[in-house]
């Protein structure tokens, strides 16, 4: 976790796109007049031509930027020894990854690199290496596309290469304690020369050591270094956690209370009523049931792909958690998903009780406002409201689940009508066969006034030639709009059925019924002659 190679900047920093080299005489300046709010303006030293067409010695030539740049200082500027174009681009690359890096991690990465100290691996090693000491975080505005670039300081903590420290002291044993805590400060801020000279007097005897007073300004991020700091320092505290300690001491082993079933979605209607939870959102069962395991502290990981409603659920649970009067930290790489989790809670009420502390919502104006948003939030409702709503809520659950139980209860005819539908479904289309064991299940399948297609009931229901002939003249029979009255009485006299497709045959012009079955009472109410 802890990079310490030449592939990290913290350690190797080049001179590329993604950078900024900054002419500053006075970088202890710099960070005061930063630390005042003071914005600064970018002044590119090549389009200056202060030193073209001139035979100069370098060292000469140094010293007429740096007089520049003491001169664009006190008007406001920070000196670039580029050109304009260069410049530009380079400050619009960095805008761009700056405001990325926020949108993704949440955390800003734009960094003015304070001094630097440039090093090697052995005396012999041709190679030096520069390595930026102190990070203060800033941030590139501007009015319109087409305007110049502003840098301002961000409030943010101001930070020591901490990588750097733990190179020098793993690699070099260069221990420099005095940096390691509080940076030393003065009445406009950090005291720079004091840092500066600390790092001197630690390098002093190390060949091919130096402290620069350059100024620089890219992007640089230390994320991993932190959490390697948090698991060195905080190790026992970590410990308290039953998941850390299980990870740290015994990761070979099974987790303590792995064995315990989870909560089934199918048994969260039957245990528990609506009272028993809170999930503003719409929810299924399966995510209902990752919403009481959380209730019950249960740990488990919820996996799903894109789409599956994770940010849904995560957003119940914590609704849930905090009607407990439980305190949630949720945590995430992308701060878009800490993004659309926030909004739906605060759509859905739950706002205020939300401390956001990342990206541009960590500074201490935006978390003291959010503090005091919270403290003062009420609720509008009373208890009798919410037993109100949750009794409602039952009343219509338990509706549904009769629904869903009527659903899947089979029939006289030997299944229900989800395994109809099913069977249907799976048909192609306009062939459909079926059989019924008994003439009572045929009658009372055709007599339920279901809708389907008449040819495909009548050539595919066959026990008997006699009831294919009857299947055929009853759904003629109900086809009719006229008799969607006496589907009923049809349903519950098999026998009338019977009688009223072989006069309905007769009435058509097919005089060749040989069905003999005489009339019944009911029949000749519903046929009156």
């Amino acid at each position: 976790m802890l990079e310490l190679s030449l592939a990290n900047r913290l350690l190797n920093f080049k001179d590329t796109k993604l950078a900024i080299p900054m002419v500053c005489p006075d970088v202890s300046g710099l960070e005061d007049q930063l630390a005042d709010g003071t914005v600064f303006r970018l002044l590119a030293l090549k389009d200056e031509h202060a030193v073209s067409g001139r035979d100069l010695a370098a060292e000469e030539a140094r010293q007429i930027e740096v007089g520049l740049a003491r001169d664009a200082m006190v008007r406001g500027q920070v000196a670039v020894p580029l050109t304009s174009r260069d410049m530009t681009n380079r400050l619009t690359e960095l805008y761009r990854k700056a405001r990325s890096d926020a949108a993704e991690g949440g955390t800003n990465t734009l960094f003015l690199a304070v001094g630097f100290l440039r090093w090697k691996r052995t005396d012999s090693d041709p190679r030096h290496y520069r390595a930026p000491l102190l990070l203060l975080p800033v941030k590139l505005e501007r009015r319109s596309a087409q305007s110049e670039f502003r840098l301002s300081q961000l409030e943010d903590e101001v930070r020591i290469n901490a990588t750097l420290l733990e190179f020098l002291k793993r690699d070099f044993e260069l221990r420099m304690p005095e940096l390691e805590g509080e940076l030393p400060r003065d009445e406009s801020g950090l005291d720079i020369p004091r840092i500066l000279q600390i790092l001197r007097h630690k390098v002093r005897d190390v060949a091919g050591f130096e402290v620069l007073e350059d100024c620089a300004l890219s992007t640089f991020s230390f994320a991993k270094y932190l959490m390697w700091k948090d698991l060195v320092d905080r190790t026992d505290n970590l410990r308290e956690s039953r998941l850390v300690r299980h990870l740290v001491d015994s990761p070979t082993e099974s987790f303590e209370g792995s064995t315990r079933a989870m909560p089934q979605p199918a048994d969260i209607d039957r245990k528990h009523a609506p009272a028993d939870l809170l999930a503003p959102l719409p929810v299924d069962s399966s995510q209902l049931a990752a919403v009481m395991a959380a209730a019950q502290q249960r740990d488990f990981v919820l996996i799903g792909p894109p789409g599956t409603g994770k940010s849904q659920t995560i957003t119940n649970i914590i609704a849930d958690q905090l009607g407990r009067g439980r305190t949630v930290l949720f945590v995430a790489e992308k701060a878009a998903a800490l993004d659309v989790v926030h909004r739906r809670l605060e759509r859905h009420g739950l706002g205020t009780a939300v401390l956001e502390l990342h990206s541009n919502k960590a500074d201490r104006k935006a978390v003291l406002t959010q503090l005091d948003r919270s403290w003062d939030r009420a609720s509008g409702h009373s208890t009798a409201d919410w037993v109100r709503v949750t009794d409602d809520l039952r009343v219509t659950r338990d509706q549904l689940n009769g629904y869903v139980a009527a659903l899947h209860l089979p029939g006289t005819q030997g299944f229900s009508v989800y395994q109809a539908i099913g069977r249907v479904a799976k048909q192609p289309a306009g062939v459909l066969s079926l059989a019924f064991p008994t003439r009572i299940a045929t009658i009372s399948i055709l007599g339920c006034g279901c809708a389907g297609s008449r040819r495909s009931w009548g050539n595919g229901i066959a026990s008997s030639p006699i009831w294919a002939r009857v299947a055929r003249c009853c759904w003629l029979l109900l086809g009719n709009g006229h008799l969607a009255g006496r589907m009923r009485s049809l349903r519950q006299r098999p026998d009338c059925a019977l009688h009223c497709t072989r006069r309905k045959r007769q009435g058509a012009g097919w005089r060749n019924c040989s069905d003999t079955l005489p009339p019944s009472s009911a029949c000749r109410k519903l046929w009156p002659r």
